[in-house]
């Protein structure tokens, strides 16, 4: 009996949820300002991931270099080892933090919002990253 009524008002809360975001009308300067924190908020994360990455190199390099100034073979294997695993760790989050970085710059948001205001459509990919958190107050 809880169960079917905690379905049904979890799907009741869906249906009146969707159908205020379908009847919420947005201006040109909300969507130009959701823009522009949506860019924000990638930027930040690519920062983010490219710090992440870059420090786990960093510290892989330390920690090879240590392999190589050492005469133990216990400590010289460990530290090689270590060295590995967080190369392997660090290069994933490196090279993505640095593909964002070239997917959000500054000149493509100006672009993208100079276009905009002109009176032509965002391009795909923005809409499709633009999500109704970006149009919240911050």
């Amino acid at each position: 009996m809880f169960a079917r009524a905690t379905l049904l008002s979890g799907l009741l809360c869906g249906i009146s949820y969707a159908s205020a975001a379908q009847s919420a009308a947005y201006t040109k300067a909300d969507t130009a300002r959701a823009v522009r924190v949506m860019f924000d908020q990638r930027r930040s994360i690519a920062s983010a991931l490219t710090a992440v990455g870059g420090t786990t190199l960093g510290v892989s390099a330390v920690a090879a270099i240590g392999g190589t100034s050492t005469d133990d073979g216990f400590v010289a294997a460990y530290l090689y080892g270590s060295a590995v695993v967080l190369a392997g760790v660090g290069v994933p989050f490196f090279v993505v933090g640095r593909k964002r970085h070239k997917e959000v710059t500054v000149a493509q948001e100006a672009v993208t919002l100079a276009a905009y205001e002109q009176g032509q459509p965002l391009p795909p990919l923005v809409i499709q990253r633009l999500k109704r958190r970006h149009f919240v107050l911050p």
